[in-house]
């Protein structure tokens, strides 16, 4: 099933969001397969991880947050930042036109509100925060925008790629040059919730899939127990994401599974033209044989036609009878027929009896010697 494509503007980055939003369904496109997966993991005793996929007209929105702040906070913020996006994306505001990266920005800046007013309200969940990476999918087109740790990764070529960059303290000392030896691997220098306003990073372009292109969005659960490189096997040697999700959780467990593990992944094919210039040219082939006209056959047309044959009216009179000729030598009398018999007998005997005296007989040549 095809999805019609939502009116935009003629700038290729700009869309009309009242329109493009009207007629959300949950039909995804057929040229993309996607799995998602969660899992709690081996030493938590609760999942404080969220993912959103929302089917949206000719694309859809893919959305991973991983909460944190103790038992009770975690689940709540990452919840609440699903929620919330979800919303903006179901009721987007009244405006006349707007850019993909604008909504994306607008959508996580409501998630960071709402968590930041219910930590507000609540004393024991003013630690809780959630970090998201969100992934927007429109007519080819892919717009990321993220903040803190959870990662996006493209597999193009047999070659995987991150897209985009931590927000932590050891990203922060590698741009800068310094060892990351003594730097803790859970520090986030920016996480949604904290504050009243949080600066999110979108990508400067939106990117161009094509034909084969496998996209992975995940927690740092999955990170911090794998490679890239380790990723990278498993995501090339599955060729169903079903099997290669439930691998790569399996795969994270076995190293330890020391957080929760939530992961979305994305294949794209590129719809193939089923009906091209060839099959139009051989359908306009076939129409016009159908329809061409058929000129009468030549024997038919130059000769007039017959006239009906009268109906033929049988003699009465009996057939002739017809007089068949014996030849004359057929014509022997029964005495002259005994007679050659006994001829022919005789011949016979006088032959057998001349053989039996040419045995006896000696050959001249003994006779001799």
């Amino acid at each position: 099933m095809s999805v019609a494509h939502p009116p935009h503007a003629k700038d290729a980055t700009s869309f009309d969001p009242t329109r493009f939003y009207q007629h959300i369904h949950h039909v995804i496109p057929p040229f993309y397969r996607i799995a998602a997966r969660t899992d709690i993991g081996i030493r938590r005793k609760s999942n404080q991880d969220a993912f959103l996929f929302l089917p949206l007209q000719d694309g859809f929105l893919g959305v991973i947050c991983d909460g944190m702040g103790g038992y009770q906070g975690g689940d709540i913020a990452s919840q609440l930042a699903v929620d919330a996006v979800r919303y903006y994306f179901e009721h987007p505001p009244a405006k006349a036109r707007w850019q993909p990266f604008q909504a994306l920005r607008e959508a996580i800046q409501s998630a960071n509100r709402a968590i930041h007013l219910e930590a507000q309200k609540n004393e024991k969940l003013r630690q809780m925060g959630s970090t998201i990476v969100a992934l927007l999918v429109h007519e080819e087109q892919a717009y990321i925008a993220h903040v803190g740790d959870s990662r996006l990764y493209l597999l193009r070529e047999g070659t995987l790629l991150q897209i985009t960059r931590d927000h932590s303290a050891i990203e922060r000392m590698k741009e800068q040059g310094k060892s990351t030896e003594k730097v803790k691997s859970n520090i986030i220098t920016r996480v949604l919730g904290r504050l009243a306003e949080v600066e999110v990073e979108c990508q400067p372009l939106p990117l161009h899939l094509q034909e084969g292109d496998r996209l992975l969005l995940c927690s740092d659960g999955l990170t911090g127990m794998m490679e890239d490189q380790e990723i990278l096997e498993h995501l090339a040697r599955q060729w169903d994401p079903t099997l290669a999700a439930e691998r790569l959780i399996e795969t994270a467990n076995d190293r330890g599974g020391k957080d929760n593990i939530s992961l979305i992944l994305i294949d794209y094919a590129k719809p193939k033209r089923v009906f091209g210039w060839g099959a139009f040219f051989m359908l306009l082939a076939l129409v016009g044989l159908l329809f061409w006209p058929v000129p009468p056959h030549p024997t038919t047309a130059t000769q007039p036609p017959t006239p009906p044959k009268e109906p033929q009216v049988r003699s009465l009179q009996p057939p002739a009878r017809t007089r068949y000729v014996v030849p004359r030598a057929l014509l022997v009398p029964p005495s002259q027929k005994k007679k050659r018999k006994r001829l022919k007998k005789r011949r016979v005997r006088y032959k057998k009896r001349k053989k039996r005296r040419r045995r006896k007989r000696p050959s001249k040549r003994r006779l001799r010697k």
